[in-house]
């Protein structure tokens, strides 16, 4: 992965309204973000209440499983119309489905199925997006490409809501373009481009005079600059990879932490940069460290394991003092936690008062980190060196 260059995180806001005397919604949102990009889906299961669920359940299962093995969007696509396209000749669970891939540069793709096109938001007004169409296992699917920066996004939505009103003075329902020009309308009048699938789900909701034919689902998809903290802590199995250890780190961007009294003298070697300690007057905290190109210096294992027990606490609770719970806070603030480990065996950490105090070494410690972190629902990458 590129650790150089800004990270553009993708941000989701979306609104439902289930059928008319259903209690289930067929419609549904599915999400699964890596740290190489983050895949999103609308999805709307042909039928109606527990059966449409259902069969958007199946494929967003199916997909999630996929992209776990390693498939890329296309392929993962492919492989959902291969059981699509059979459901046109047999009993098989049905759903139309948008797919759409974003990086962290922001780039994206979508691949639409049965489903009404995506809608580019730019400089206040909507457009369908260009796609280009293919067939894949007999079916046909529209692609297309975008550039998420700050002011765009992608807005998709289930036939839900450019159905809505057919029959009730509308002869085609509010139809794709009607959703672009409700969409720019609203937009031109001040709303924020986050309220748009409130707003076009009550649109839809009113067309039908409250008797909804079907589910009506929307979802805008935009990115905004994302947070990254880097957290530096041992030595390198390999001295002889002292250099690439700290020279990577230190043209990562993002918030930066080291962990380690050895890790931050061979930082300072490598970087050139003096290593200033200040002792803690408070016996039970780790003391702490000052280097420049380092936003936080601590010690290594003592603050993993202290840091692991203050994961849960409150942020009342936190001592703004103590290098352990600002570490903690500079931890709250991010989207992707990226811990690079040296994997030197340090034989000081064997000594039976470590046992005694429960501190756990660095292997152990920093998957249990990794765990907590993804538990709040940031993206943790652990590199070992």
């Amino acid at each position: 992965m590129d650790w150089t260059t800004p990270y553009r995180h993708p941000v989701v806001a979306a609104a439902q309204s289930t059928k008319s005397g259903q209690h289930v919604c067929g419609d549904m949102l599915f999400e699964n973000r890596q740290p190489d990009g983050a895949t999103f889906m609308v999805l709307d299961g042909i039928g109606s209440g527990v059966k449409a669920n259902v069969a958007a359940q199946f494929y967003s299962a199916r997909l999630s499983e996929l992209l776990k093995r390693g498939f890329s969007t296309r392929e993962a696509a492919g492989n959902l119309l291969d059981t699509l396209h059979r459901a046109r000749t047999e009993d098989v669970l049905f759903s139309a489905f948008t797919l759409l891939r974003v990086l962290p540069d922001g780039s994206a793709h979508s691949v639409s199925y049965e489903m009404p096109p995506p809608i580019y938001i730019e400089k206040g007004t909507a457009a369908p997006a260009r796609q280009r169409f293919f067939t894949v296992s007999g079916e046909v699917v529209g692609e297309a490409d975008f550039m998420l920066r700050a002011g765009t996004g992608v807005l998709i939505v289930s036939d839900g809501v450019t159905q809505a009103g057919m029959g009730r003075g509308l002869p085609y329902g509010l139809t794709d373009k009607g959703a672009c020009d409700f969409a720019s309308s609203r937009l031109y009048h001040g709303s924020a481009p986050e309220q748009l699938p409130g707003l076009l789900v009550a649109e839809a909701e009113k067309l039908c005079g409250g008797d909804c034919k079907d589910d009506a689902t929307a979802a805008f998809y935009s990115v905004r600059a994302g947070n990254t903290v880097h957290i530096l802590t041992g030595p390198p199995a390999n001295s002889a990879d002292d250099w690439r250890f700290v020279s990577q780190f230190i043209g990562s961007h993002g918030s930066k932490a080291v962990c380690g009294s050895t890790t931050a003298e061979i930082f300072s070697r490598i970087s050139g940069a003096p290593l200033r300690i200040s002792e803690s007057a408070n016996p039970f905290e780790p003391p702490e460290s000052f280097i420049d190109g380092a936003d936080m210096v601590t010690e290594g294992a003592l603050t993993l394991n202290q840091l692991y027990n203050i994961m849960d606490e409150p942020t009342a609770r936190l001592d703004p003092a103590s290098p352990v719970s600002r570490l903690r806070l500079l931890l709250d603030g991010a989207d992707r936690v990226r811990f690079c480990v040296g994997m030197a065996e340090n034989l000081g950490h064997s000594g039976i008062i470590f046992r005694q105090l429960n501190v756990l070494p660095r292997r152990t410690i920093v998957p249990l980190l990794a765990e907590k972190l993804r538990g709040k629902g940031k993206l943790v990458i652990i590199e070992n060196f």
